[in-house]
């Protein structure tokens, strides 16, 4: 039988600063934490600051700010981990890797963390818009979450995606796909000093033509697949995934923070054993 690793340390290109970075795994006991400059933070006290191509966080004295943690807050999410863990960094932003959640859970996997019980549930049936989003949510026993977009680009041959809430399925289909974004806003993301790092193995970058300049070129279904997986990362940083049938349309990373944090205010999710 072999040792479980007490630690990982994942590195490399962040995509906004345009610069390496690095994060520190650490398995340990109690609760998820985040700590950055020797401030340390529990992921449930963490709110988001900015939404715009990539979410930052901060604690409640706004010392802390950390770019880009939806993808490793969907593998979290993914693998069920909500404690047990220490994820340790002194830079701003988290590395892109490889532009997904595969990396992550890989790392997050060799610490053998066991899976926690769900700690928050959909309690009936709603829907919550947030501008053009909409969240359909219903009550059930099981994690079942899915999403459809409405881009139209001939990369994007499908436009519905869903997760059963296996760890296995989250990292068999769902963590490997990239971002992506599009090569008419490249200009205007850099002048507001964001995706500085990207790279064209690791984003996917879709033309006006209907090409991809990327390589290697998206699966059909792999832009999708992303909105899936930050849709799993930013719902996971409001106290956990609920468990629960979630149907998400034209989701985004600030309309898929509005809609958990109005989710929960409207008493439509709920910690485990309240009711």
């Amino acid at each position: 039988m072999t040792t479980p690793e007490t630690s990982e340390t994942v590195g490399g290109m962040a995509l906004h600063l345009g610069q390496l970075t690095r994060c520190k795994m650490i398995a340990t006991d109690g609760v998820l934490t985040i700590e950055q400059h020797g401030i340390c933070c529990p992921i449930d006290h963490l709110s988001m600051k900015r939404a715009d191509r990539g979410v930052t966080v901060t604690d409640p004295s706004g010392q802390m700010h950390l770019d880009l943690v939806e993808h490793l807050f969907s593998a979290l999410g993914g693998l069920g981990i909500r404690s047990g863990i220490r994820i340790q960094t002194e830079d701003r932003e988290l590395p892109l890797l490889d532009g997904g959640s595969l990396q992550w859970a890989k790392a997050l996997r060799k610490l053998r963390i066991p899976s926690s019980a769900p700690t928050m549930r959909i309690v009936g049936t709603g829907t919550i818009t947030v501008g053009a989003s909409t969240y359909e949510l219903m009550e059930a026993d099981s994690y079942d979450y899915g999403v459809s977009i409405d881009i139209k680009h001939a990369q994007i041959l499908e436009t519905t995606s869903q997760w059963n809430g296996s760890a296995s399925d989250f990292i068999d289909r769902i963590a490997s796909a990239r971002t992506f974004g599009f090569m008419n806003e490249a200009a205007a993301l850099r002048e507001t000093s964001r995706a500085r790092g990207a790279n064209l193995k690791d984003v996917v970058v879709l033309c006006d033509d209907g090409s991809s300049i990327s390589d290697p070129k998206p699966m059909p279904d792999e832009c999708v697949r992303h909105k899936l997986l930050d849709l799993i990362g930013d719902w996971n940083l409001w106290a956990g995934l609920p468990l629960g049938k979630i149907r998400a349309h034209r989701p985004g990373h600030q309309a898929n923070y509005e809609a958990a944090r109005r989710s929960i205010s409207e008493g439509l999710v709920q910690r485990v054993g309240t009711r």
